[in-house]
């Protein structure tokens, strides 16, 4: 993970020197994209030409590309090369180099086309500009609800404008180390109960003092302010205990939507939630408090306000800090209001 943070912070550092713009007016050529799988390869005068599998894109989307393109992909190269050689040991008829034709190539090049094009073409008419538009979107929904581990979908509209998705924002479904940060993942204590809700007064929560945060229903019981410890891997107790609600993760669909009031992005809800319920976690990378206040001077110079400080106790200086403005997941999009209808919890998992 700490290769993930070194990229969260080049792209600090970009906006720091203001070459980096959020904007619907990016091209879509200055994006990259990772590679799946290397499905084939050819030759097209002299040229050695590869058949990629883009990672998140249907098949229609896939694309034959010079040697000099997959410069990050050497264990992607050796893993086609290596099954081509056991194909071929294994008594196969595997042709060295397969010539591509023309109207391969030709085909091809309307492929990448089709992954390269910028909303900002000129040459684009407002009906394929449109079109364009939609299917951006519909792609990045679809690698949203690829990359959740949540069991509830992700949806996005944009009825506004025409600025298609966010260029720098990796989605992540777990907290990820920033520079020098170690995140512990090893419980301390554990509960040995056989059902958590009945044993409240004795399970794992009351060992550091606190209180059973759930009532029967999973739904939160204990005022704003006070600790929510659930229960963890220690615990002899099952996934469906009463006691694992954020680890079971968002349950409500939600959609991501480009504001009418100049707001950007924002979250909406697509089932009614119930009171006291849990929403969603904030993720993101986990970052120190002086990398918090370097950043937070970038971030308010570009409007952007992505640092939640992870406090509990208000008299004591605040350690970490969750930035999501590079990684994060849904709650990346969620807007600030004046009249919030969401709390928030610390929760120790």
């Amino acid at each position: 993970m700490a290769d993930s943070a070194n990229v969260a912070t080049k792209v600090i550092e970009e906006v720091e020197r203001e070459e980096v713009t959020e904007t619907s007016e990016e091209p879509l050529e200055n994006v990259e994209y990772e590679v799946e799988e290397i499905l084939d390869h050819g030759t097209e005068k002299g040229k050695d030409l590869y058949f990629v599998k883009w990672k998140g894109y249907p098949p229609e989307d896939n694309t034959w590309e010079p040697k000099s393109n997959l410069n990050n992909c050497t264990k992607l190269l050796k893993r086609y090369h290596k099954r081509l050689r056991e194909k071929k040991s294994n008594g196969a008829d595997i042709t060295k180099k397969r010539h591509l034709s023309n109207e391969n190539l030709k085909e091809s090049k309307k492929k990448k086309m089709k992954v390269t094009r910028s909303l900002s073409d000129p040459s684009l008419t407002d009906e394929e500009r449109r079109s364009l538009h939609k299917k951006l979107l519909r792609r990045w929904e679809n690698e949203l609800n690829n990359k959740c581990s949540d069991p509830a979908s992700v949806k996005v509209i944009n009825r506004v404008d025409l600025e298609g998705p966010p260029q720098n924002f990796m989605y992540i479904n777990e907290y990820i180390p920033g520079p020098g940060i170690l995140i512990p993942n090893d419980p301390l204590i554990g509960c040995e109960c056989t059902n958590c809700f009945e044993n409240s007064e004795s399970c794992c929560p009351t060992l550091p003092g606190a209180k059973f945060a759930y009532n029967r229903y999973g739904r939160i019981r204990v005022p704003p302010g006070k600790p929510v410890f659930e229960c963890n891997r220690r615990c002899k107790c099952g996934p469906k205990c009463p006691n694992r609600v954020v680890q079971a993760g968002r349950k409500c669909r939600v959609c991501i939507f480009k504001t009418a009031n100049g707001c950007g992005w924002g979250v909406k809800t697509l089932d009614d939630i119930k009171r006291n319920s849990f929403v969603m976690e904030y993720v993101g990378e986990v970052i120190s408090n002086e990398e918090a206040e370097r950043r937070g001077k970038i971030y308010d110079s570009n409007g952007r306000t992505y640092l939640f400080d992870l406090d509990y106790d208000s008299n004591q200086d605040c350690a970490f800090v969750v930035d999501a403005g590079f990684y994060g997941n849904v709650s990346h999009f969620v807007n600030h209001s004046c009249d919030p209808n969401m709390v928030v919890y610390g929760v120790w998992i």
